[in-house]
Order: structure tokens, then C-alpha cells, then sequence
């Protein structure tokens, strides 16, 4: 049988001097203000303390489960905000006596990280939608946030997007039109007219750019600027090119200003 919460005596929260790190003094007063939400919040812990109940079985003896459920759902937040392993979270644990007493484990010793992982995977997640809810209410309550404001919060994923600089861009623009116009060529051959792309000089413009872009030789330097004339107007005459296209696919008409467009290299 698991219960709750046990009455343990904390440290009450070990008094920082100055000679304690102001980086170190703001993630104490984080937990300090989790752990008293917490105790505002009864419901979060009733509502763990259900899903919790399958890691238990008990006896026939009723001995009593060695960790609350006060102590595993403190260890489930703790393993969120620092953002860990399971193994690196117990150590963390293990090793600081602050979270120590932020869990409450009182004379008991840190639990095993595969317990952990078991009671993490044992609260469901319409468990912790609703432990999202009544935190939000209790916020609500004491008019910590404005429910008429909304907040969006959006999630950054790493990606191989490469970095955005100016000559990428404008080599983008051309592929992503070269390709277009290709595609409307097969669709609409005296609309897209018979224009010769050639993206091999485009393309060793662009590399020639990202390659002696920093040189301070004064020949390569002549040639990054004149690689950049070439690639701009390239960009130029092919962005005419898809917009000739456009307009005239829409009105469709087999001609018009730039159907005789033509680019000399």
C-alpha cells in the first residue's frame, strides 16, 4: 500500500548568505515556490497518488510502500526542470541534499532510477492534463495569471536547415523557381517559353561567394563582387521569368512582355 504524504521534518529551506551564488540562491528559490504551490494544490498529488496505486500491490501483511507518493511525484519535477536522464537525476538527487529535502524523503535514501522510470510511465497523460488544469485554476484563483490574455507557447526543434545568409537565400530563390518553371514548362510549353536555366553558373556563383567571402586577397575580393552581381541578377531575371508566367497562365494568354526575355552569359 502506498500512502499520499508522511510528516517529515525539512531543513526549512537552508538560509542563503551572500556567500552563496546568485545562480545557485534563484534555482533554491524556484524549488521553494514549486514546493509551495504544491502544498496549494492538494489535487495534484490526489491525482498522481491514483496512478500510482498500480506500482503497489501490497500483502497480505499491509506493509506499507517505502516511498510516498508526495516523494515520487517531487522526483518526477525535479527530473522535468533539470531536463536529465533518469540516472543523471538521481545522482543530481543523491548527491544534494537541497533536493533531498525538496522531496521529502526525510531519513529514506534516494530511490532507484528505474523506479523512477517505472513511476513516471505510471501516471497517465489525462493525468497530467489534469494536473495542468487545476494548476492553471489555482493561478487563475489567486490572480497570478489573466485568463483573458492568451499565451501561446511554441517548441523549437532542431533541424539541418542551414543558416539563412544572404547568398543561401538568393540560391534558394533560383532553384525553387528553376524547378517551378520546369514544372509548368511540361504543363504549359508556350507559356514557359524555351529559356536555358543554367544552374551550374548560378550554382559556382553561390559557391564562390560562401568560399572566398571572407578572403582579404584583393583578386578574390573582385571576384566575390562580381559573383554577386552575377547571382543577383540572375535571381532578377528568372523572379521576372515565374512572374510572366504567372500572370499569364491566369489570363491565358500565349504571350506577353517578358516572353521574349533572355538572359547572355
Amino acid at each position: 500500500m502506498r500512502q499520499k504524504r508522511d510528516n517529515v521534518l525539512c531543513f526549512e529551506w537552508t538560509t542563503d548568505d551572500s556567500s552563496t551564488l546568485k545562480i545557485v540562491r534563484a534555482r533554491r528559490e524556484k524549488y521553494k515556490k514549486i514546493s509551495a504551490t504544491l502544498d496549494e494544490t492538494p489535487e495534484v498529488l490526489d491525482l498522481v497518488a491514483g496512478d500510482l496505486k498500480s506500482l503497489s500491490q501490497g500483502g497480505r501483511k499491509g506493509r506499507k510502500a517505502v516511498y510516498m507518493a508526495e516523494n515520487l511525484l517531487r522526483a518526477l519535477i525535479v527530473l522535468a526542470i533539470e531536463g536529465l536522464d533518469l540516472r543523471s537525476t538521481i545522482i543530481l538527487i543523491a548527491e544534494s541534499p537541497f533536493l533531498q529535502d525538496f522531496l521529502r524523503l526525510g531519513n529514506r535514501s534516494v530511490m532507484d532510477f528505474t523506479f523512477l522510470d517505472k513511476a513516471f510511465k505510471a501516471v497517465r497523460p489525462a493525468t497530467w492534463k489534469k494536473i495542468n488544469e487545476a494548476l492553471t485554476g489555482r493561478a487563475t484563483e489567486t490572480k497570478r495569471i489573466d485568463p483573458s490574455a492568451i499565451r501561446v507557447d511554441t517548441t523549437v526543434t532542431e533541424t539541418t536547415i542551414h543558416y539563412p545568409t544572404d547568398a543561401s537565400l538568393l540560391w534558394d530563390s533560383w532553384r525553387t523557381l528553376a524547378r517551378l518553371l520546369r514544372a509548368g514548362r511540361r504543363l504549359a510549353p508556350k507559356l514557359a517559353g524555351d529559356h536555358r536555366f543554367h544552374d551550374r553558373k548560378t550554382k559556382r556563383a553561390f559557391q564562390r561567394i560562401v568560399r572566398y567571402g571572407r578572403s582579404r586577397a584583393t583578386n578574390r575580393k573582385r571576384l566575390v563582387r562580381r559573383c554577386w552581381r552575377e547571382l543577383i541578377d540572375r535571381v532578377r531575371w528568372i523572379a521576372a521569368l515565374a512572374k510572366d508566367f504567372s500572370v499569364r497562365s491566369r489570363s491565358g494568354s500565349d504571350s506577353g512582355p517578358g516572353s521574349r526575355a533572355a538572359f547572355r552569359c
